[in-house]
């Protein structure tokens, strides 16, 4: 067999095997980032918590931890309830520092925030700060989610002291 003829007869092997194997070809739900499975729902009434950990500082705040609970409604459409934490937190700006040793806040929602395709969107601010949370569940019992935290302070002389947190990262599970 000459040598070109055994070249080419490589690359038909070569290539037969790829076509056979699905070697270096695309489906279109893999192109579009889908896998085809449904999006994963909650667990109804689930209570889910873990800690919160540190993902970019904040511009002028600090804490040594948290942690987030959030309840799902019984019929496992929305959120009910979120309890969130900050421990040993500092702020520093205008020529002051404030320091606490944390702070919580829990917030019930008249209105259940919606997860839609086993994602949500929360939004636990207030007249104190904002603070927003965007997660997926991962499965019936477990979510991951990005927390950015930010308050307003109020000083001792009326002034206010606006607090960036930084952007915290979540798992939960059920308890």
């Amino acid at each position: 067999m000459s040598r070109q003829r055994r070249r080419l007869c490589i690359i038909g092997v070569g290539l037969t095997v790829m076509l056979l194997t699905g070697c270096g070809s695309t489906s279109t739900e893999q192109q579009q980032g889908t896998t085809g499975d449904a999006p994963v729902q909650p667990e109804p009434g689930a209570v889910l918590s873990g800690p919160l950990s540190l993902v970019q500082e904040g511009t002028n705040g600090s804490a040594g931890g948290g942690e987030l609970s959030i309840t799902i409604t019984d019929d496992g459409a929305g959120i009910s309830l979120a309890n969130f934490a900050l421990e040993n937190t500092a702020c520093s700006g205008q020529g002051v520092t404030i320091t606490s040793e944390g702070w919580s806040k829990k917030t019930s929602f008249n209105q259940p925030s919606s997860i839609a395709d086993g994602a949500f969107t929360l939004s636990l601010g207030g007249a104190d700060g904002a603070t927003e949370v965007k997660g997926q569940f991962t499965s019936p019992t477990q979510a991951d989610a990005t927390i950015v935290i930010s308050t307003t302070e109020r000083l001792p002389d009326g002034r206010t002291l606006e607090c960036d947190f930084g952007t915290w990262s979540w798992t939960g599970v059920t308890e």
